[in-house]
């Protein structure tokens, strides 16, 4: 059974970079219909296909595109009405070689909790294949960046996936939870697919549910919404190093933050910790905290 929802227009091209670089290029407005039984629903990819430039073969969307690094397209939904929870979406990409260490936003992938008009939000990038990118941005300008590695072959598909958790988003790559951002500026509860710089960039199986439900997760993995961590408001969040009386939000013991830029990034499991350590975004002598620990301590010694 279909089920019609209002879209609001907003402008839905902007340019992204870690940090904010570039000029927004073009604007439009969204359509009017989300089928949500129905993930390859030929309305919804045709209208899809209108807003990122793209075309259908095989009831897939591929887009073609041509834009500086940085530069962004997106197609947002807004679901303020809606019970919607969760989205995903297989996604293939071939991304130009560049130089990746200007920062700028490359590749495709998927937004939740998008807040239309201010360019803000949390969105996951799969960049060339073999590596994914999982960005909060408020106003342009990345908040927070968690990167890592597929471990899938270049050429093939990867699924990413987004679940509202209260005011962030939990985000998942082949059913496996890559990434928890919150962040309490990003107050939009809308769903889109977006595609930064030059590349070819496939996307299939569109869907979303109600239900939080994300393929390939655990069953008792799935959150329910009373236990999701609470958002992190950055305004009265302290600096890291600060005594426990005072400071570190309090957390499961399975979620770390870590020091990044003079303030506290996370909540982080452990796995994704460890990638930033093992890809140098933090060194050893970065301070990290979870709940249990009586204060900060250089990630080598609170990881020994």
């Amino acid at each position: 059974m279909r089920k019609i929802v209002s879209l609001a227009s907003c402008v839905a091209v902007a340019a992204l970079a870690l940090p904010a670089s570039g000029q927004a290029q073009e604007t439009f407005s969204i359509p009017l219909i989300v089928d949500f039984e129905a993930p390859a629903d030929a309305d919804f990819h045709r209208y899809v296909a209108e807003r990122l430039a793209g075309s259908l073969a095989d009831g897939a969307l591929v887009v073609e595109a041509d834009s500086a690094p940085g530069n962004c397209r997106f197609a947002t939904s807004d679901l303020s009405n809606e019970g919607v929870r969760a989205a995903f979406v297989d996604v293939e990409t071939d991304v130009e070689p560049v130089d990746a260490s200007d920062g700028l936003l490359r590749g495709a992938g998927l937004m939740m909790k998008y807040g239309s008009g201010d360019v803000t939000g949390f969105l996951a990038f799969l960049v060339n294949g073999p590596r994914y990118e999982v960005v909060a941005f408020v106003g342009g300008a990345v908040m927070q960046s968690i990167g890592g590695s597929t471990r899938e072959q270049p050429e093939r598909p990867v699924t990413l996936a987004a679940r509202e958790n209260n005011g962030g988003a939990d985000f998942f790559l082949n059913g496996e939870r890559i990434a928890t951002l919150s962040d309490s500026r990003v107050s939009g509860r809308a769903i889109g697919l977006v595609h930064c710089g030059t590349g070819r960039f496939v996307f299939d199986d569109w869907g979303l549910n109600t239900t939080g439900t994300i393929a390939g997760e655990p069953e008792t993995a799935a959150p329910a919404p009373e236990a999701a961590p609470a958002s992190v408001d950055h305004s009265d969040t302290p600096a890291a190093g600060v005594s426990a009386s005072g400071g570190p939000p309090p957390l499961p013991s399975s979620e770390w933050w870590v020091e990044h830029e003079g303030a506290p990034l996370g909540p982080l499991t452990l796995p994704e910790l460890r990638r930033r350590l093992d890809d140098g975004r933090s060194s050893p002598a970065s301070l990290v905290w979870r709940e249990g620990m009586d204060n900060w301590k250089p990630a080598q010694d609170a990881l020994d």
